[in-house]
């Protein structure tokens, strides 16, 4: 009786941990997709493009973390990158949406997510913002999730020593990062 015990346990464990780890499966390319921003206005992000694009996923609780990588990023990869930012939405309760997109005081569109249709299948793990350099084909180029670290920089090209502060651009702080989808300079 323990032995057949044991199977099942291995296998129950191994399907944990399977689910716990699914977010880390790797992606390795991401199609054009589209989502309406906080203004309500269709964004569509278009692979092939002419330039990098960098990619935040994050909900509230990330948030700041999120705004760091943004901030980071964009000192540091600037015009000839663009930038993409997505907030999970997916808890939220539909009638909650016009006093969430109200909310966002940001010059940029926030792409929103209600369903987490696209953060989920990148690998979003709440809590955690998922930070991703595509390449123009839309190829990941790069891809960490959690907080910014030096040691992760690097995977974006980025050498920059976090102990000095990072100069925030001219943005407000909201649910996401930066998102330029027609222009990537700061306005």
């Amino acid at each position: 009786m323990i032995r057949a015990a044991r199977p099942v346990w291995r296998i129950m464990l191994t399907l944990v941990l399977a689910i716990q780890l699914a977010p880390i499966v790797a992606v390795d390319h991401i199609e054009s997709f589209a989502l309406y921003d906080h203004r309500n206005v269709l964004q569509k992000i278009d692979f092939p493009t002419s330039r990098n694009t960098v990619v935040i996923v994050s909900d509230r609780e990330a948030a700041t973390q999120a705004q760091a990588w943004g901030n980071t990023l964009f000192n540091s990869l600037g015009a000839q990158t663009n930038f993409v930012a997505v907030a999970e939405l997916g808890g939220v309760p539909e009638m909650f949406a016009p006093m969430v997109r109200m909310a966002i005081k940001s010059k940029r569109p926030r792409l929103l997510d209600w369903g987490n249709k696209y953060g989920r299948r990148w690998g979003f793990v709440d809590g955690k913002p998922l930070v991703m350099l595509i390449g123009p084909d839309g190829s990941v180029l790069a891809k960490c999730v959690g907080e910014i670290a030096e040691s992760k920089l690097i995977l974006f090209g980025v050498t920059r020593n976090l102990t000095t502060k990072v100069p925030s651009p001219n943005m407000a702080a909201t649910a996401n990062t930066l998102a330029p989808t027609s222009s990537s300079l700061p306005n």
